[in-house]
């Protein structure tokens, strides 16, 4: 399991999916296992890509703030920058 999808998410996602009548490529849903299941494989697929643009987001942000300064901590702030784009890019690399 994708360690970003949490039961909640995977929960809310099946009863969105209900909520719009997905079927499954069987037909009809014959119980909420299948919907969960669903759900799940969806979010795994998708919170990914939704981390890694968050983080990228993050990023883009603090490299506004940034007015150039240096030492202790506009250091430490830069290498936040950095770390939070490496991190994004494992989770685009996976």
């Amino acid at each position: 399991m994708c360690e970003l999808v949490t039961d909640e998410m995977v929960t809310r996602g099946a009863l969105e999916a209900r909520s719009w009548g997905v079927v499954s490529k069987h037909g009809e849903w014959t119980d909420s296992e299948a919907q969960q299941q669903c759900a799940r494989d969806i979010l795994e697929a998708a919170a990914p890509l939704i981390a890694a643009k968050v983080l990228r987001d993050m990023a883009s942000e603090l490299r506004r703030l940034d007015d150039g300064r240096t030492g202790g901590y506009y250091d430490a702030g830069r290498h936040i920058i950095n770390r939070l784009d490496a991190r994004a890019d494992r989770i685009d690399n996976r």
